[in-house]
């Protein structure tokens, strides 16, 4: 996983980051989707759905890539 430094002149409160994860155990394959988190508190991202072959599949979630937005 990669990870970015804040710029020169910001402090981690003013970035934006993006932040990639793949969700494992949909039937079609794993689902990739993108994040924003800014003012550290307020995170922003779409909706999801997915379909398993049955209830008893796991599904997890893995943070793939953090980016700092400008940067």
């Amino acid at each position: 996983m990669r990870h970015s430094r804040a710029r020169p002149g910001l402090t981690s409160g003013d970035a934006v980051f993006d932040i990639t994860y793949e969700i494992h155990g949909d039937e079609s394959g794993s689902v990739i989707e993108t994040a924003e988190l800014s003012d550290r508190t307020s995170l922003k991202y779409s909706d999801s759905m997915i379909s398993t072959a049955s209830a008893s599949t796991e599904v997890s979630v893995e943070i793939t890539d953090v980016t700092q937005q400008g940067g």
